[in-house]
């Protein structure tokens, strides 16, 4: 095991360490050895299980559940993203959405692919859809629906309807002043955080900038930024 002096150190690697020692089981096994090491130290060694046990917790509660084999039923469907998809073998529109509720699972995240030909349900309205649930190899899931009417949910609110608009609202002036395809594409997924090229997100984790299309504490610590400078004049600083 490595030294104490090595986790006095790094401390951030140590509480780093023992949260993945609650997510990943096997990891668990060291921890009679951290009982050895700060066995003098029992506000440390309090710290370091206390961490351990918020992983279990997260990974309990955090963590999608696992389906042993397909369930078949009707579920309560929330739509909140449309975008355009486009594949080496076919394109068409994703309809992303969570399952609210599925033979006593919830918040199983689904998606629906439409060809552009297809007719897509209204996103306007959450609906109940009856279909069969299938849990992949990855810990993903995949719908198939038995019938493919949906039954809309009155005095529901869907915004994935303007989301889709404002998307392309930003696309449609990003396509107006940028000439060069491949800017258009790149400038475009950052900001709207979806991309319709198939290759580009391979070339850019190639490149090893996935993170930029993802959003990470770098874009919330601008956005605070932003909002600070524009509010500081009329707010206290707290």
């Amino acid at each position: 095991m490595i030294s104490r002096k090595f986790w006095e150190t790094h401390p951030a690697l140590l509480f780093a360490f023992a949260l993945l020692m609650g997510q990943y089981p096997p990891l668990f096994l060291t921890l009679p050895l951290f009982f050895s090491t700060y066995l003098q130290d029992k506000k440390k060694l309090l710290l370091i299980f206390s961490i351990a046990s918020l992983g279990i917790l997260s990974n309990l509660l955090l963590l999608p559940p696992k389906i042993e084999k397909p369930l078949t039923g009707i579920g309560y469907f929330h739509i909140h993203t449309l975008k355009k998809c486009k594949t080496s073998f076919s394109s068409g529109y994703l309809v992303q959405g969570d399952l609210k509720y599925f033979e006593n699972l919830y918040d199983i995240p689904i998606s629906l692919f439409y060809r552009y030909k297809e007719q897509i349900p209204s996103l306007e309205y959450d609906y109940l859809i009856e279909g069969t649930l299938f849990q992949k190899e990855d810990q993903s899931y995949q719908w198939k629906s038995t019938k493919k009417a949906f039954i809309p949910i009155k005095k529901t609110l869907g915004l994935a309807k303007k989301r889709y608009e404002w998307k392309e609202t930003i696309r449609s002036i990003l396509r107006k002043n940028l000439t060069s395809p491949q800017a258009y594409a790149f400038i475009s997924a950052l900001a709207t955080a979806e991309t319709h090229e198939y290759v580009l997100p391979i070339l850019i984790n190639k490149l090893g900038l996935g993170h930029l299309l993802a959003i990470s504490g770098l874009h919330f610590t601008c956005l605070l930024a932003f909002f600070s400078l524009i509010l500081l004049p009329f707010c206290r600083e707290k």
